[in-house]
């Protein structure tokens, strides 16, 4: 049974009892649900509190980091004397003027809000631009100041910070310039949201308040999902104008890479929220195929896709050809109306993202450069040389085929009257 107890548990006994998989319990003649009714028989007869024995060998381990909380993720379990990192040039004038740009464009949502003071920065005279950087750099030797002493205070720590720090080389040369802290998912914000509203409640254990906000997202509509996706989405994009600007402050900062944090699924719902119109079927099959995909009865007599796409299939080739020429029409209807709202749906997002969606639907595979066209060219042009030459070498052995022939007929009949001749005893005097 202790095998079956994950490595690093943190739950509750009982909660975990009923997570364990029973089934690497079992044995012999004793099946799984055996092997836990009789756990519950001994459990009732074990003591269920600990003592002061017990507790100190946890509380040893607490004494090294007395600023740890059990529930707590390891992330927020930092010493409470660690300075917090400095912020940019940039943030310092973000926060300064964030409330003033709000209340003057109060409908503006927060990524627009974020680039307008984005451009309001880079416009700034070089001046008050030298203000910030002050500012900034006084933060940034304040912090590296506090940090050494931290360091030479907390040698514990320190050792865990080198170890932590001294994966590749970029990081040690980062020491002091801390860089924009990355954005988080959805889902994340969510969690973090309700931890939040609930941490103080009765029993309250995190693993298992975790795994019920994940069945609850999974579940969750998309209108509902939509706010934590929006919020998301601003801080990647406010993030990205974070490390642009960061970079050009910090030449030897490298941005550690950054993949999206929004999964497939979240990018459509926050482009079909924003108004992004579904593409249409581009056949008339595929439209037939839509339908039936629909159809609750095709879903319950056939289990899996394959079965469902085969029969299709089958129906489709039985359906008219008068049937199919409408679905055809139709499918020519959608596409048309599909192209009018698509350039709607372009003309209302601002021109970084109007780009962004053109590049997002051009061919994976392009010519990259001049030279990679000049190649396709010659490729082409050597297609329509080779077929020439296929075609000149055919029409000049039809001409040798029709020469020999044309030979061929006119030594016969040049026999044939010379044979004549010799009969009729012609001579040549």
């Amino acid at each position: 049974m202790l095998t079956a107890v994950p490595k690093n548990d943190t739950l509750k006994y009982n909660s975990r009892v009923e997570k364990l998989n029973w089934d690497q319990v079992k044995f012999g003649e004793y099946n799984a649900n055996d092997c836990k009714e009789k756990w519950k028989h001994i459990e009732k007869r074990l003591r269920g509190y600990r003592i002061l024995e017990e507790l100190l060998s946890d509380a040893k381990q607490w004494i090294e980091k007395p600023w740890t909380d059990f529930y707590r993720s390891g992330k927020k379990n930092r010493h409470p004397e660690m300075p917090k990192r400095p912020l940019t040039s940039y943030m310092l004038f973000y926060l300064d003027k964030k409330v003033k740009f709000a209340k003057k464009h109060p409908g503006l949502e927060m990524t627009s809000l974020s680039k307008l003071i984005a451009e309001k920065y880079k416009h700034l005279s070089q001046d008050k631009k030298d203000k910030y950087n002050a500012l900034a750099s006084n933060m940034r030797e304040e912090y590296k100041e506090k940090m050494q002493k931290f360091l030479q205070d907390h040698p514990v720590e320190a050792s865990r910070l080198a170890k932590n720090n001294s994966v590749g080389s970029n990081k040690k040369a980062n020491v002091g310039m801390p860089g924009p802290v990355k954005p988080v998912p959805p889902f994340k914000l969510f969690l973090e949201d309700k931890v939040k509203h609930h941490k103080s409640d009765p029993d309250f254990v995190l693993a298992e308040f975790t795994t019920q906000c994940k069945n609850k997202w999974k579940t969750m509509s998309r209108k509902k999902k939509m706010p934590w996706i929006r919020w998301a989405h601003e801080n990647e994009l406010k993030y990205l104008e974070e490390v642009k600007l960061y970079k050009s402050e910090n030449p030897n900062f490298e941005a550690p890479p950054l993949k999206s944090i929004l999964s497939k699924e979240e990018k459509t719902i926050l482009e079909r929220m924003e108004g992004k119109p579904v593409k249409p079927p581009n056949s008339a099959y595929s439209l037939f195929s839509r339908e039936m995909l629909n159809n609750p009865e095709l879903k319950s007599k056939y289990e899996t896709p394959k079965e469902r796409m085969q029969e299709i299939a089958k129906l489709w080739k039985s359906v008219p050809k008068v049937e199919k020429n409408v679905y055809a029409e139709e499918v020519k209807r959608l596409i048309e109306n599909y192209k009018m709202e698509y350039a709607t749906y372009l003309d209302s997002l601002p021109e970084e993202r109007r780009e962004e969606e053109l590049a997002s639907n051009l061919p994976k595979r392009k010519p990259k450069g001049e030279s990679q066209k000049l190649k396709v060219k010659d490729g082409v042009q050597l297609k329509i040389d080779t077929l020439l030459k296929k075609k000149s070498t055919v029409s000049f052995f039809y001409l040798i085929v029709f020469r020999a022939v044309h030979e061929y007929i006119l030594a016969y009949f040049f026999n044939v009257a010379i044979f004549a001749c010799c009969k009729d005893g012609f001579t040549w005097d």
